[in-house]
């Protein structure tokens, strides 16, 4: 599909793929999601959209020789990139088809950075729609108006997602015509890395389907970390360190 190691991607068309991992796919989805390990911990899925949620530590023997082998995750250490937060391991069940977040958005924080791995396949059930080239589009910068942080937490914040979600199916179609859409969706194993914080993308949920995803996300931001746990730092690639010294002391 493209260049695995070329950065640029990320700020340009925004996503780029890495590849297959389909035996650690596999080993994720059996170890954790499907049986109870006491290596993960397991977050409490009542009133959500997923059905099992489960965290591993970075170190954490299944994951780590995957993270130090991505030669795209030290070129983005050059950029002072740093780990949001522990590996997330996810089992989504789409309730209906406005399961999610299922209108076009940007993650609300500039140039974060996300790794997802499907560990399942889901060519006809629920998976995500990322719309290139759309950074700094008129569409972001209209949702951002209606969806963004700018009145994080406000009464009018709430008022104008509530307006905005009144028009959102309009607003996916108009999108989907405009731009280029990639759809994530294959085998257990494709591994997609994307610019979360500065293009659009959504869920597509298909009711009664389910998605298992690997996830993660990166950011510029010391203060956006907000997992903080100890590491064996000596397990990680020398060029990894600088992105997890905040994450784990």
């Amino acid at each position: 599909m493209n260049n695995i190691n070329d950065i640029d991607l990320l700020y340009s068309q925004g996503i780029i793929y890495l590849g297959n991992f389909k035996d650690l796919a596999f080993k994720l989805k059996n170890n954790y999601l499907d049986n109870q390990n006491s290596n993960c911990d397991y977050i409490d899925s009542s009133e959500r959209d997923f059905t099992r949620h489960c965290k591993l530590p970075l170190d954490n023997k299944d994951i780590l020789g995957f993270l130090n082998s991505l030669e795209i995750l030290k070129k983005l250490k050059k950029k002072n990139y740093l780990f949001r937060n522990k590996i997330d391991l996810i089992r989504w069940r789409s309730r209906s088809e406005k399961s999610g977040a299922f209108f076009y958005h940007s993650d609300g924080m500039e140039n974060q950075i996300s790794l997802m791995m499907l560990l399942s396949e889901n060519k006809n059930s629920s998976k995500m729609f990322f719309a290139k080239n759309t950074k700094k589009s008129f569409f972001l910068k209209f949702n951002n108006i209606f969806t963004g942080n700018k009145f994080k937490s406000s009464i009018f914040n709430k008022i104008l997602k509530n307006i905005f979600l009144l028009f959102a199916p309009i607003f996916n179609i108009l999108v989907e015509k405009k731009y280029n859409i990639e759809k994530l969706s294959g085998d257990p194993g494709d591994c997609y890395i994307f610019n979360a914080g500065n293009f659009l993308h959504k869920a597509n949920p298909i009711k009664g389907s389910t998605r298992d995803i690997m996830h993660f996300n990166l950011t510029l931001n010391k203060s956006k970390v907000i997992e903080n746990h100890k590491l064996n730092f000596d397990t990680f690639d020398q060029d990894l360190r600088p992105m997890i010294e905040v994450i784990g002391k």
